[in-house]
């Protein structure tokens, strides 16, 4: 697969493709029927397959003030995307005069001009252009007049609802993250720094690791406590998991956002590591005790119910 940033550098060995357009925030498993379908579509037809897509997110363009948190950073997308066996990825650097442009505009200056387009294929809920005036209507009327098929995909349910990036972002802020992560065919996950912090943990014979999130654009979860697994070189290909608490620290009153993360049977440092912690299951929200001692009682109840969860012996 080939990725290109310069419509301009795209080679004419792949026009005549079939191609998908959109954010694909979150590669979900509505965005993988879209890739599928048209993975279908070219092998049928014996064209080259291509997603167009954009970075950033057009909210952060167009009205800052209302842009989702990501469930994807740029490179994550593009590492999934790889699994597709796409021929091609446009990444269209998305700015203040291709927010202007219309649906029609973008339709001919680069669908047809320069990709050449053969077939277009888009999901239930798809719009894009100025206003998201470019409905599956228009599309079918452009398709018409630049001799290109549309087809548009009906929505893919889990549980009776329909899925999107607003739906799972929605549910990952309730702590629903297992239902969120059928939703994305994969658990969601976060990335960090092992940084260092104040202790608390080795104090309460419950060390962690402190993450410092590398993206500060990436969605942070309903705050409380998951069962989650860890990966990192650090760890080689040994496999481990953990309890991570995402929150405040009320019982000792202390001020930001703390992410630490119990690694079961893990004791090392591990300081300047980075981290990809993914999240499982969604244990309980964060409480305040009345003490050091009550909140350390709380974590061995954490843990117990984790290595339940994770059918992991408690010894």
């Amino acid at each position: 697969m080939k990725i290109f940033d310069d419509i301009n550098k795209l080679s004419s060995l792949y026009a005549g493709a079939v191609v998908t357009i959109g954010t694909f925030d979150g590669i979900h498993c509505g965005h993988k029927i879209v890739i599928q379908s048209l993975l279908d579509i070219a092998k049928q037809n014996k064209i080259p397959s291509g997603l167009v897509t954009f970075w950033p997110h057009p909210l952060e363009i167009i009205a800052p003030k209302y842009a989702p948190p990501l469930l994807l950073t740029k490179a994550e997308r593009l590492e999934l995307l790889e699994n597709f066996n796409l021929d091609f990825i446009l990444l269209i650097n998305f700015n203040r005069t291709i927010a202007d442009w219309s649906a029609d505009y973008f339709v001919e200056h680069i669908l047809v001009d320069k990709l050449k387009i053969k077939h277009l294929i888009i999901g239930y809920d798809h719009g894009f252009g100025k206003n998201r005036d470019g409905n599956i209507g228009l599309l079918r009327t452009l398709g018409r007049k630049y001799n290109f098929n549309v087809e548009q995909l009906s929505h893919c349910q889990v549980q009776r609802q329909n899925v999107s990036s607003t739906c799972i972002r929605r549910l990952l802020l309730e702590g629903k993250v297992a239902l969120a992560n059928i939703m994305l065919g994969r658990t969601y996950n976060l990335t960090g720094k092992v940084i260092k912090g104040e202790g608390r943990g080795r104090q309460l014979n419950f060390p962690t690791a402190n993450l410092d999130i590398l993206n500060s654009h990436k969605l942070i979860p309903k705050m409380g406590v998951y069962v989650v697994k860890v990966k990192g070189k650090v760890f080689e290909d040994k496999e481990y998991f953990g309890v991570m608490n995402l929150g405040l620290r009320p019982t000792y009153e202390e001020s930001g956002l703390f992410i630490e993360v119990h690694i079961l049977d893990f004791n090392q440092d591990i300081y300047d590591e980075i981290l990809k912690v993914e999240l499982i299951e969604y244990l309980r929200g964060e409480y305040k005790f009345s003490s050091p001692e009550k909140l350390k009682e709380q974590i061995r109840k954490d843990i117990i119910k984790a290595r339940e969860i994770l059918r992991i012996d408690n010894g």
